[in-house]
C-alpha cells in the first residue's frame, strides 16, 4: 500500500486475524482502510516488510457479519504510537468471483465517492 495507489481506499468496520505464513505467529487488528488491492490494519504487532500472511477478515454490516479469507504480503508498517498501521497488499485483487459481497461493497463505496466528487 505505497503512495502510488491504483485503487481508492475506504473505511470498513471489522476485525482481521493475521497468520504469518512462514511461521507459527499470528496477531489481530482492526481495519483502518480497505481497497480492492489491500488493507491497512491497526495493531500493536510489528511485522517485517515482505512477510507473507494469510488474513481472516470479519466485517460488520448492520446486524450481520461477513467473513473473508485472503492472502497477501506486508508492504509497510507505520508506527506513531503504541498502535500502528500495517499495510498488506492482497495476493490478488478482490474480485466478484472470489469475494462477491466485499467486491460489491467496495464498488458501491467508489460509486458514492465519484458521485460526491462530481457534485463538487
Amino acid at each position: 500500500m505505497s503512495n502510488a495507489r491504483t485503487n481508492p481506499r475506504f473505511p470498513m468496520s471489522g476485525l482481521v486475524e493475521v497468520k504469518i505464513q512462514n511461521g507459527d505467529g499470528k496477531f489481530s487488528g482492526m481495519i483502518e482502510l480497505i481497497s480492492l488491492g489491500g488493507v491497512g490494519i491497526y495493531t500493536k504487532q510489528k511485522v517485517v516488510t515482505s512477510t507473507p500472511v494469510s488474513l481472516q477478515i470479519v466485517s460488520f454490516s448492520g446486524a450481520g457479519t461477513m467473513n473473508y479469507s485472503l492472502r497477501g504480503i506486508v508492504k509497510n508498517h507505520d508506527r506513531y504510537n503504541e498502535f500502528g498501521v500495517v499495510g498488506i497488499q492482497f495476493e490478488k485483487p478482490i474480485n466478484p468471483e472470489d469475494q462477491p459481497h466485499l467486491f460489491d461493497f467496495l464498488q458501491e463505496q467508489e460509486r458514492k465517492l465519484n458521485h460526491y466528487l462530481s457534485q463538487q
